[in-house]
């Protein structure tokens, strides 16, 4: 799984607009800024972008006898996800959850004297993070300009479509897998107190949701992505 063009050039502003927020604020602000402590209250995010990942496929032929090296290659495909999530602010402890759509396509090809064919695997997964919000920068209306998220993430496979030709080996494929999520948020512009619109970029690395005879090492058949875009608070 290799991070495709659109995603880079995608981290690249996000990276860029976070140092122009450090840049603007750091010579104002030397602590992390303290969080609202009212009572509970509920805030509302939508997310909509680009992603690229699926299988952690056997690329890099770990565990395979010397006969078998540069038997296996594969590429991930860019797709879209979209999210509708929940942010909680429990007395200055702020998580958020909610649930997110994803859908993945890529290609593995198997390059074996037995097996020499590729395979197409596509799906659709609804997934349901849970993350602790730290607020940075928070400018005079109380809304902070730069969030980091660490949690986890549950996932379900809600449909999915795998060749099973004859010159493929056979597979199990897991519908749920869970795993850790790292992310950050920013909001370049503020164009109100209440509603904003920033970038967001979310990492995931999960359990094992696919497994063939080529794919038994540890870390190889887990799911994993990244997700980047638009995301829109209020």
């Amino acid at each position: 799984m290799k991070i495709s063009q659109p995603i880079t050039a995608i981290l690249k502003v996000i990276l860029i607009a976070g140092l122009t927020i450090v840049t603007q604020n750091c010579s104002h602000q030397k602590e992390f800024t303290k969080q609202d402590c009212s009572p509970t209250k509920l805030n509302y995010a939508l997310q909509l972008g680009v992603s690229n990942g699926g299988i952690i496929e056997n690329s890099i032929k770990k565990d395979l006898s010397a006969s078998e090296i540069d038997a296996i290659s594969g590429a991930t495909n860019m797709a879209v996800n979209a999210g509708a999530h929940c942010i909680i602010n429990l007395k200055g402890h702020e998580l958020e959850t909610g649930l997110d759509y994803l859908n993945f396509s890529q290609t593995i090809e198997y390059k074996f004297a037995t097996y020499s064919s590729k395979r197409e695997v596509a799906f659709h997964q609804l997934r349901m993070p849970l993350t602790y919000n730290f607020n940075f920068w928070q400018n005079s209306s109380q809304n902070s300009r730069f969030i980091l998220k660490a949690g986890f993430s549950v996932g379900c496979t809600i449909a999915k479509n795998i060749d099973t030709g004859s010159n493929l080996p056979n597979y199990n494929f897991t519908n749920y897998d869970v795993g850790p999520t790292l992310g950050l948020v920013i909001f370049p512009y503020e164009f109100s107190n209440k509603y904003r619109l920033g970038l967001y970029l979310d990492v995931y690395r999960g359990t094992k949701i696919y497994d063939d005879q080529f794919h038994k090492a540890d870390g190889i058949g887990g799911s994993g992505f990244y997700k980047a875009g638009i995301v829109y608070h209020f």
